[in-house]
């Protein structure tokens, strides 16, 4: 027997619980006549039609379909809608094809020639550059050994770590008045700029202080230079 709480579907002709009856017009409280599970069984029938199919592919790609997809994407629900569609395994699967496909990847340049996309890219760099500061300076190392020309490997991050592991986290220098003792940076012993490799065997941990001091020297041409504070610190330099 109906009630205020109970309905009969008169598709599966079966009692049910009202919240299983959607609405038909919310204001006034009018609710379909058939359930929830009926409605939906008898709509997976009708979308396999092909025609219905076509329609729908049509009406999908028309220009009316997209500016009501942009609208309903800038509201609330439609954000955490098209967040769950883009964390599904069908969702991802789809975005890969996209971006390694020919118009994905046009596309993505375009967006990166923009004004838009070139802040953004700026905003997601910063971040970055943040976060890895050592990797900063290793792409940094690579960019100028390529820009000078040298041929040879470059060290690593596992290289740069062990080097530091070397030196005990102090400066190859120390002993140089206005050196800052722990080392910040790796220094080029034979410059860049003078055809010196970029291979781990070429580099010294410095302070900024020192690496700074030497730019593009050469060590020999360079530690005579400086005032050897041995008699201040009692420290002798690594280096001499």
């Amino acid at each position: 027997m109906e009630s205020k709480e109970s309905k009969y579907c008169t598709k599966c002709r079966v009692l049910k619980k009202i919240e299983e009856f959607s609405f038909r017009n919310k204001t006034k409280g009018y609710r379909h006549s058939e359930c929830r599970e009926c409605l939906s069984n008898r709509e997976k029938i009708r979308n396999q039609d092909p025609i219905r199919k076509e329609a729908h592919r049509l009406y999908g790609a028309s220009d009316k379909a997209k500016a009501q997809r942009k609208i309903y994407y800038q509201t609330p629900a439609g954000r955490a809608a098209q967040q769950r569609s883009n964390n599904s395994i069908k969702g991802l699967a789809a975005h890969k094809a996209f971006r390694e496909s020919e118009n994905g990847k046009n596309g993505q340049l375009r967006w990166l020639a923009s004004e838009s996309g070139k802040l953004s890219r700026k905003k997601i760099d910063a971040r970055w550059s943040a976060a890895n500061p050592e990797k900063v300076l290793i792409k940094g190392h690579r960019y100028r050994a390529r820009r000078y020309g040298i041929i040879g490997q470059n060290h690593t991050e596992i290289d740069r770590e062990n080097k530091f592991l070397e030196y005990g986290g102090r400066c190859a220098y120390e002993g140089r008045i206005g050196c800052k003792l722990i080392a910040t940076t790796l220094d080029h012993i034979i410059p860049l700029v003078l055809g010196g490799t970029n291979e781990i065997s070429n580099c010294v941990p410095a302070c900024g202080s020192c690496n700074s001091s030497k730019g593009g020297k050469p060590v020999e041409d360079w530690k005579w230079t400086q005032i050897i504070a041995d008699e201040l610190t009692g420290a002798m330099p690594l280096w001499l």
